[in-house]
């Protein structure tokens, strides 16, 4: 039954999301184009005008593929749509990992969408080449260390972790908010704010605690200069990656079983 929520889950995303990927998919082309046409004055300040619209839209389609996942949870479970999804023959706990699993591939689309749409600009715009230069020789330096394996695993592991969480943390905070009869959606953006300060205050407390046992353990370790190269940076950090992404999913399944709670047992629709 899991198979056919995510197949229905997918085709409801899709249809939200098509618009900002035509939205986007339009304004790179446009963009691509005027890039491309002889340089004058005009020409010049319309290229100036294209790139202020281009960040807009790129920012646009990130900020607008969250509030479609979360507008589009909080009308499927709580809403009058509500009564629909919690008469299928379904756990509350099938359902939303059905949501949570269609949001991240669907917020992954997305970033794959804006990453082709700067590479279709990247030979026309200085900016965006000098970007994946540096990308290129970071990862060129990561390639060559003898670790890359685990520094590779690090960042990609705790990236996935914490889109995960992210998204994860704003379910729980409608699940929390749908508990109020009066105010569900203040409600939802308060228990959002209060997960979010709970969540900086213990990464914030784990990152001290590394730094301490960090400078403990390597004392020997002198700064000459602020020239810190990519490997060495993520050599230094691979170790509290490890940490915090324990951290997140401790925080994360913490999550996921209390917003399974209190759809299955504190469920409001009215």
């Amino acid at each position: 039954m899991l198979g056919k929520l995510l197949k229905h889950d997918f085709k409801a995303l899709f249809r939200n999301y098509s618009l900002l990927f035509a939205v986007l998919l339009l304004v790179t082309l446009l963009y691509k184009v005027c890039l491309l046409l002889p340089k004058n004055i005009v020409l010049n300040f319309t290229n100036g005008l294209m790139g202020v619209l281009y960040v807009i839209v790129i920012l646009g389609c990130l900020f607008g593929a969250a509030v479609i996942n979360i507008v589009r949870f909080y009308k499927n479970l709580v809403t009058d749509e509500g009564y629909l999804t919690f008469t299928l023959p379904v756990s509350s706990r099938q359902i939303v990992a059905s949501k949570l699993i269609s949001t991240l591939v669907m917020d992954v689309l997305m970033a794959v969408a804006v990453l082709l749409s700067t590479l279709v600009l990247r030979s026309n715009l200085p900016v965006l080449a000098e970007m994946y230069q540096s990308i290129e020789d970071a990862l060129h330096q990561i390639a060559n260390s003898a670790e890359w394996r685990t520094l590779a695993v690090s960042v990609v592991g705790y990236s996935t972790l914490a889109c995960i969480y992210t998204q994860m943390g704003a379910f729980t905070a409608v699940a929390i908010g749908q508990t109020n009869r009066t105010h569900k959606i203040a409600a939802g953006v308060g228990a959002y704010a209060l997960i979010y300060f709970i969540t900086q205050c213990v990464m914030g407390v784990v990152a001290l605690l590394w730094a301490l046992q960090f400078h403990l353990y390597n004392t020997n370790i002198v700064i000459t200069n602020f020239e810190v190269t990519p490997i060495e940076l993520l050599h230094a950090a691979s170790g509290l990656f490890f940490i915090v992404g324990a951290v997140v999913v401790v925080l994360g399944v913490a999550c996921f079983f209390l917003t399974d709670y209190l759809f299955a047992k504190k469920l409001n629709l009215e």
